[in-house]
């Protein structure tokens, strides 16, 4: 008996531990949502290689997303939701980001023909994996030529800075490689910091990598 009402006491302790720890996330879920309901605007600094970049999270859950530069201008809107101190961001389209078609020619040597999903041709750095490392060719313009190399996959990242996700061949003695891209930015799932009990974003950069800046709520 006296084992019994122990087991019940450190059952009822933990449960009670347990429910507050999960009352206390559950509170702290909730102010992050409404914290971070707002506009954020890029800071003003020099070393910024952009004119803005802001991102409005709605009330209703959806978000409008813009980047301006000197040479372009980006917009992209959809769905945004908040997992403990992280912003997760989707768009309302969610495209390929890279279509790939790839057969085996005849010729010794690899092609690629690369454009925008709109035919644009485009400047771009052209990362080639292979068995034994990576090899980057730099300033590749629309379509080029490689001697042949066992090529396992590649990637691409454009003039703007957007780097593509890496494609793995299908077929192992595939040697031509149609490639579209798609132009205009897609988030799927992308994961920012929440900084400041919500008052700051950490914003992923178009490498992929988290930026050495954050989005000021105004």
């Amino acid at each position: 008996m006296h084992n019994q009402k122990l087991i019940f006491l450190l059952l009822f302790v933990f449960g009670l531990y347990y429910s507050r720890v999960y009352s206390q996330t559950e509170t702290t879920s909730k102010d992050t949502l409404k914290n971070v309901i707002g506009r954020f605007n890029s800071p003003k600094q020099e070393d910024n290689k952009f004119t803005s970049e802001a991102i409005t999270l709605n009330a209703d859950s959806t978000f409008e997303y813009q980047m301006n530069t000197e040479f372009l201008k980006i917009k992209a809107n959809g769905y945004w939701d908040v997992s403990g101190d992280d912003l997760i961001l989707n768009s309302s389209d969610k495209r390929e980001k890279i279509n790939v078609e790839e057969k085996k020619n005849r010729s010794n040597k690899i092609k690629f023909d690369v454009t925008y999903k709109t035919d644009e041709p485009l400047y771009y750095q052209l990362y080639l994996i292979t068995n034994k490392d990576t090899l980057h060719i730099e300033d590749v313009f629309a379509d080029t030529v490689i001697n042949h190399t066992t090529l396992k996959g590649f990637y691409i990242i454009d003039t703007r800075g957007l780097k593509y996700p890496t494609y793995f061949l299908k077929k192992r003695k595939s040697n031509y490689f149609r490639v579209r891209l798609e132009k205009n930015r897609i988030f799927d799932n992308e994961v920012w910091h929440i900084k400041d009990s919500g008052t700051k974003l950490q914003p992923i950069g178009f490498n992929g990598n988290f930026m050495n800046y954050y989005l000021i709520k105004q």
